[in-house]
C-alpha cells in the first residue's frame, strides 16, 4: 500500500487480517501509482521524483532501498501492462514513458532513462490505461528464451486510432524511436479511442496477442495481431470485432480476464464479453 511518500507492506495473517509493517524508507515525493510487475518486482511511480523498483532481496527486505530508480521528468499518473522486465507509464505531461528491458537490467540505480512518446490527450473522461506493451509470440514455438523475444508498445492517441511500435533493437541510450517504425490503426471508422487493454496471447497460452480498444460511443473494438512486423515494419492488427456496452456511455477502463474483456463506462456500468 502507498501512503504519502511511503510504501507499506501488509502481511496477511493466518486468521485473514492485514497487519501493516513498518513503512519502507520514504521516497522523495508522493506515490501516485503502485503495482506489481511479476511476482517479485514492485514499482512505485511518484508525483515529482521518478519511479522506483524493488526486486528480489530488496523486495523481501522492508528496510531496503529500491533496486532501481527509473528517471522521469514528469509526474507518473499510472503504470500499464508491460512486457516482462519493462515498465510503461502514463505521465502528467501527456506522454508515455517506456523503460525497456535492455535499459533496466543491470543498469546503475540512476542510469535508467526512458523512451518518451508524446500525443496523449490531456484531461477528458479517459481514466483508464492508454498504453501497454507485451512480448511478441516466438516464431519458433520451441523457444522459451524471453530475453530473445521482441516487444510491442501500443498507445491510444485519444483521436480515432491506436499506434503500435516494435521496441526491439533500441539501445539503452535511446530517448525515442523513428516514427517510421510505427503503424497507425483506426479500429472503428474514426471513433475516438479512450483506453485500451492488451492481452499477450489467448487464454490457452498460445496464439496471437489481442488488443481491446474502448471508444467514446460505448463500443469496444477487439483486434487480433495478424503480423508481428520486423526490421522497420511495425506490427499489424486484423479486422476489429465490435462489442457494445448496454448504456452507450464512453468506455474509460478495460481489463482482460482469460478469454473475456471487461469494460467500465463513464456512467458506472461494468460489463463483460467473451472474445474467442
Amino acid at each position: 500500500a502507498a501512503c504519502g511518500c511511503s510504501v507499506v507492506d501488509l502481511p496477511l495473517r493466518a486468521y485473514g487480517a492485514l497487519v501493516a509493517a513498518d513503512p519502507r524508507p520514504p521516497l522523495p515525493s508522493t506515490v501516485t501509482d503502485l503495482r506489481f510487475a511479476g511476482a517479485d518486482c514492485l514499482v512505485a511511480g511518484t508525483m515529482h521524483s521518478a519511479a522506483y523498483v524493488w526486486r528480489g532481496a530488496q523486495l523481501a527486505d522492508a528496510s531496503a532501498a529500491p533496486t532501481l530508480r527509473l528517471d522521469c521528468r514528469a509526474s507518473v499518473v499510472s503504470f500499464g501492462a508491460a512486457a516482462p522486465g519493462a515498465f510503461v507509464a502514463r505521465c502528467g505531461d501527456a506522454t508515455v514513458r517506456v523503460w525497456a528491458p535492455a535499459a533496466a537490467d543491470g543498469a546503475a540505480a540512476d542510469d535508467v532513462a526512458p523512451l518518451t512518446f508524446g500525443g496523449l490527450a490531456r484531461g477528458g473522461p479517459c481514466a483508464g490505461c492508454q498504453a501497454a506493451s507485451c512480448l511478441l509470440p516466438p516464431i519458433d514455438r520451441d523457444t522459451d528464451d524471453e530475453a530473445a523475444l521482441p516487444s510491442v508498445l501500443v498507445m491510444a492517441d485519444a483521436a480515432s486510432s491506436v499506434i503500435s511500435w516494435r521496441l526491439d533493437g533500441i539501445g539503452a541510450e535511446a530517448l525515442g524511436v523513428d516514427s517510421q517504425r510505427a503503424r497507425r490503426t483506426t479500429p472503428l471508422g474514426g471513433r475516438a479511442v479512450l483506453c485500451l487493454a492488451l492481452r499477450p496471447c489467448d487464454h490457452n497460452g498460445g496464439g496471437a496477442p489481442a488488443l481491446a480498444c474502448g471508444c467514446a460511443d460505448g463500443t469496444v473494438a477487439v483486434m487480433r495481431m495478424v503480423s508481428a512486423g520486423g526490421g522497420r515494419e511495425a506490427p499489424a492488427w486484423g479486422r476489429p470485432t465490435e462489442l457494445a456496452t448496454s448504456d452507450g456511455a464512453a468506455v474509460v477502463q478495460l481489463a482482460w480476464a482469460g478469454g473475456a474483456v471487461y469494460a467500465a463506462t463513464q456512467a458506472g456500468e461494468v460489463c463483460a464479453q467473451d472474445f474467442a
